[in-house]
């Protein structure tokens, strides 16, 4: 099974680290009750999302370039993220807004020209629907 794939791309990179969040989602109906100050919920249910850190397989580190690059050099509504958990596979539709790659060394070559080598990359992903809550 492949590690990472986005909208049906797989970058060989590994995935080093995953934290998981769950945001209650919450209706037009949510507020304070007049009489005795209490708080009135209206749960429409939970988005999930995804904290996951990228590092590269050192044998292809070009294709951890190519999934930051991806991600990054262009503008997108959302992409479609199947990313390896535990015996499962999260898949869903994306939203995310943040990344961050962290240097590994910086190489300086006999011509003068500089190579970076990048250690990893976090992005926050976060469903684009909310998971209807069950009643």
């Amino acid at each position: 099974m492949d590690l990472v794939k986005i909208d049906g791309v797989v970058y060989d990179a590994l995935v080093t680290a995953l934290q998981e969040k769950a945001e209650v989602v919450e209706g037009p109906n949510k507020g304070t009750a007049i009489y005795n100050d209490r708080s009135i919920r209206d749960i429409k249910g939970i988005k999930y999302a995804h904290s996951i850190t990228f590092s590269p397989n050192e044998d292809v580190p070009e294709l951890f370039d190519a999934l930051f690059s991806y991600l990054f050099d262009n503008i997108r509504e959302s992409v479609m993220l199947e990313v390896v958990h535990g015996q499962e596979t999260i898949s869903y539709e994306a939203e995310y807004s943040t990344g961050a790659r962290a240097v590994e060394y910086i190489d300086k070559k006999d011509d003068g020209t500089e190579f970076i080598g990048w250690n990893e990359v976090t992005v926050d992903f976060v469903s684009r629907e909310t998971v209807i809550n069950e009643v």
